[in-house]
Formats: C-alpha cells, structure tokens, sequence
C-alpha cells in the first residue's frame, strides 16, 4: 500500500486533514475544514478512476464502466483507504466527534480520503494524481477480477501490461495460417513492445488472439505471484 502521497504544500495536507468539528470548537481560529477539498476530490476521482478504467477494458460498455467506477469509489472501499493510509489517526477532529468514535467513521473516514486526493491535485497536478489514484486501486481492480472476473483474458492482459510495462499496450500480430478456406486456422502472437508474452491458435482471429492473451496470462502467473 503506498503512503500518503508527498506534499509541497504541507498546509493543504492539514487542511484535508481537518474535519469541520474541529473548527466549530475553535471559532476564533481563522481555520479552514476539509468540505470544499472534499468537493474537490470526489471529482478528481471520477475522473482519473475513470479514466483508468477507460484504458484498462477497451469495448466495455458505458454501463459496466459505471458500474465498475462505482464499486471502487464507494464509501466502504474509499474508507478500506483511509484506513491503510492511517488517516483516521491524523484527522483533526472536535472532542464531541472523537468521543463519538469519529476515527473509525466510515463517512469520515471517505471523505477524508477524498480531501486529500483533492489537496494533492491542487499540490502537484492531474498527472501526480493518475499516478497514484493507479498505485492505489490497480491491485484493488486486479482482486475484484481474481474473485470474480468480469472482463476476458485480453483485458486482464492489458491490465497487467499498464501496471507493470510503463503504461504500454499490448498489440496482436497475427503469424501463421494454416488449413483451408472453410477451415481456417489463425495463430497469433501477444506482444508489448518488441517483447512476445504469448502465443495462441484458434479458427477466428478474434479467439486465436484470447488464447495468446491466456497464454501470456499463465507466463507472468497473474493471480499467482502477481
């Protein structure tokens, strides 16, 4: 799990740290809460989330993209975030709140998460975010496909080829035919770059380039040691 993400800014963390209680106790504090950071961050979210996925499962449909955005942005898993990040020990809080067991809130505890992806995008910028919104929710997509697998072996592929090959895609070459017309037979190679991952042979390009997508699956034993 990486850590909180470095900032430049050291009072834009503090402020995505602050809960709103905190400044009720203090009004006489010029002190300013995390809502509007919050805001901020759950359209930083969206976007890069949904951009990711955009890129990860090309021919997915507008509504299985949603859904997918959905599940990995809801409350409970923004909060699995905060939790692993250590937010909720570093929240500035109202007594009130605390006693309330406001750490381990998960609403708290998400939208925490959210101000501070949002104080990150005003620190560092859109790219810093993809980078590590990336980091964060690649091997969360990865267990949710482990369990329950919603998209075909060239997606998985794919996914494992951005993760770890510098965001590169693969592309599929097809390198042999072989039979007749009625009976055709297609291999096909899988590759990222110059570098072959897998090979596969079936009587539709189509197939022949999932069985090479499986093949190279199997090479770099994701779900394994991945």
């Amino acid at each position: 799990m990486p850590e909180l993400p470095p900032f430049r800014n050291p009072d834009l963390l503090r402020q995505a740290l602050t809960h709103k209680s905190y400044c009720n106790e203090r009004p006489q504090e010029p002190l300013l809460n995390n809502q509007r950071l919050e805001f901020l961050g759950d359209a930083v979210l969206g976007f890069t989330v949904g951009v990711m996925l955009y890129h990860l499962y090309p021919g997915v449909s507008e509504g299985d993209l949603t859904r997918r955005r959905s599940t990995l942005v809801d409350q409970s898993r923004l909060a699995a975030f905060a939790v692993a990040l250590n937010l909720g020990d570093r929240i500035r809080m109202g007594k009130g709140v605390e006693n309330d067991r406001g750490r381990q809130n998960p609403s708290i505890l998400s939208d925490t998460f959210e101000a501070v992806i949002g104080a990150y995008f005003l620190d560092s910028g859109i790219d810093a975010v993809q980078v590590y919104i990336e980091e964060l929710f690649l091997p969360v997509i990865h267990s949710i496909e482990t369990l329950h697998p919603m998209v075909d072996a060239k997606s998985l592929f794919q996914q494992w080829a951005l993760a770890h090959l510098g965001n590169q895609n693969p592309t599929y070459r097809i390198v042999a035919e072989s039979g007749p017309d009625h009976a055709k037979v297609f291999t096909v190679e899988v590759m990222v770059g110059d570098r072959v991952f897998g090979q596969g042979s079936d009587r539709s390009k189509r197939a022949a380039e999932k069985r090479a997508a499986e093949d190279a699956l199997r090479r770099v034993k994701v779900g394994e040691s991945d």
